[in-house]
């Protein structure tokens, strides 16, 4: 006997409020498996590329959608966000939910960044935007300011966090519950490490000369990612690591330094951190792009030290994080609220 599932519910374009963009397939799984609904497709232009995920998440009707596979960086990121913001006409706030580098000592992996301004700063600086003048490197352009209600949401969650503590184990729970298989590698904090070496420290490749032969593993049944993942640290010299208490997940709010470069040098994030006044807490390359484009807030969960020695261990896991403390966010943002601001499409044609 064949069961049929029920039809998924049907919407329509304008009944969706909230824009999700991701960067990679993960931070996409993450964040789909955070609705608390799931809706039926609808259709698009053909001039749209994009490829949605429909839902709802406590009292919002959400649409996600990720770029392009293998395509990352700051123009990808602000081609998608517009192409969601014209098929989507009520979307009002667009959240870039994902995974970042975090810049110690303040922050620590599978901790949560959110972009929040400091100073000058809107939140997120696109770090490689300018031009050199007199032998230095000169930032040019401004990004927009996350919009004033998500803003006015962090703050009363911030206090809620430390009067109550964060919902975040919570949904993370109900996310190995309703997808057992995700388990594995989203919810695996008690077996990652999270070991930082001293900045002078750069990562080994190879085992150092001279060392016995590890027993050989059957290769033909990994493929290249796994290999990197399993590789890790392992010939890297363990008197060089950073000692430092554990801490529980927190959840830091400053500067996010967006760019079209991947760093994996902890002398050029030293260097970058300086330059930018001490105050990034966060390294990573899509933000400026849908910033620049529209009103959005940068949620990052932190999966490497954004240095030599960055793998994807913790990528699953920080992409789960970042998607637990956005669900727990739009539990702040009233809809009724959300009802009375202008649409990301109009915010757009206005500055077009």
């Amino acid at each position: 006997m064949v069961i049929k599932k029920a039809p998924l519910p049907q919407k329509q374009h304008s009944d969706y409020t909230i824009g999700w963009v991701c960067a990679l397939p993960k931070e996409q799984t993450a964040a789909t498996a955070m609705l608390d609904e799931t809706h039926a497709d609808l259709t698009k232009p053909s001039t749209d590329q994009n490829t949605y995920t429909l839902g709802s998440i406590l009292n919002h009707n959400v649409v996600i959608t990720c770029l392009p596979k293998g395509k990352y960086g700051n123009n990808s990121a602000s081609a998608v966000a517009t192409h969601l913001a014209n098929t989507f006409p009520a979307v009002k706030f667009v959240l870039m939910v994902g995974i970042g580098g975090g810049v110690p000592p303040k922050v620590r992996l599978g901790d949560v960044v959110v972009g929040t301004p400091v100073g000058a700063f809107p939140g997120v600086v696109q770090w490689d935007m300018g031009k050199t003048k007199n032998g230095e490197f000169e930032r040019t352009g401004a990004l927009n300011n996350p919009p004033t209600l998500l803003l006015t949401a962090v703050g009363k969650l911030e206090t809620d966090h430390e009067t109550h503590g964060t919902k975040i184990p919570e949904y993370l729970e109900e996310m190995g519950e309703k997808f057992p298989r995700l388990k594995a590698k989203y919810l695996c904090r008690d077996k990652l490490q999270d070991v930082l070496f001293k900045a002078t420290y750069e990562h080994v490749n190879e085992k150092p000369k001279g060392e016995e032969d590890e027993e050989e593993q059957d290769e033909e049944d990994e493929d290249e990612e796994d290999e990197e993942e399993d590789e890790g640290c392992q010939w890297c010299d363990t008197k060089y690591i950073v000692k430092r208490k554990e801490k529980e997940m927190r959840v830091h709010y400053g500067l996010i330094a967006s760019g079209n470069q991947v760093i994996k040098d902890a002398s050029m994030r030293k260097d970058l951190n300086a330059k930018l006044g001490g105050e990034v807490l966060c390294i990573e390359m899509e933000a400026a792009g849908v910033l620049s484009a529209l009103p959005c807030l940068v949620i990052r969960g932190i999966c490497d030290y954004a240095d030599s020695h960055k793998n994807k261990a913790w990528q699953e896991h920080a992409a789960a994080v970042a998607a637990a403390f956005a669900k727990e966010l739009l539990g702040y943002l009233p809809p009724d609220a959300i009802a009375g601001e202008r649409s990301v499409k109009d915010v757009v044609s206005e500055q077009a």
